[in-house]
């Protein structure tokens, strides 16, 4: 199984995590400095960005935010088994590439909702 290493915000993993990170790239990059979120490289992989939230009287929730790379499914597998260790019910993952949601689904994945946007001029 691959091992994911936290490490600290750096300009190699923010350059390949662009097209992932989108505009959100500075709230992202404020979440892992101040904590909220944490960055880890997989090596022979690549990068991802994580965050546990928990709502209101529900399990902890490992969020899969922003990821760059290849190799997801030994990824996933490898965030499943840490999630389990560390008692969190489940993994949620943002995507913005159909091919991805597909990937995801063949993990079990499913959609939750739909996200719009309207620019205001």
């Amino acid at each position: 199984m691959i091992e994911p290493r936290k490490i600290p915000w750096n300009r190699t993993a923010a350059e390949a995590l662009a097209p992932a990170l989108g505009l959100d790239v500075h709230e992202i990059r404020r979440q892992v400095e101040e904590g909220v979120a944490e960055l880890f490289i997989i090596p022979t992989h690549g990068y991802l960005v994580t965050r546990i939230e928990q709502a209101e009287g529900q399990p902890p929730e490992l969020v899969l935010v922003a990821g760059s790379g290849h190799g997801l499914d030994a990824v996933v597998e490898a965030f499943r088994e840490i999630a389990r260790r560390n008692g969190i019910g489940s993994l949620r993952a943002h995507c913005r590439r159909p091919g991805m949601a597909r990937m995801l689904g063949r993990h079990g994945f499913y959609v939750l909702e739909t996200v719009y946007r309207a620019e205001i001029a």
